[in-house]
């Protein structure tokens, strides 16, 4: 449901939803997950994130 996008300078690997899932999905159900009209949703995970 996310792609990688990116990598910063402090090891965080950068997640964007794929907006076109995000699309499909009902208003209020939208609402709750990413609360955004532009139907993205960003995270991030540091690379050792399973490891500490």
């Amino acid at each position: 449901m996310f792609e990688e996008v990116n990598q910063d300078w402090e090891d965080y690997r950068i997640y964007k939803s794929i907006s076109f899932n995000c699309e499909r999905c009902p208003d209020e159900k939208r609402q709750q997950c990413i609360g955004s009209k532009s139907f993205e949703k960003m995270a991030d995970r540091h690379v050792w994130g399973d490891y500490l």
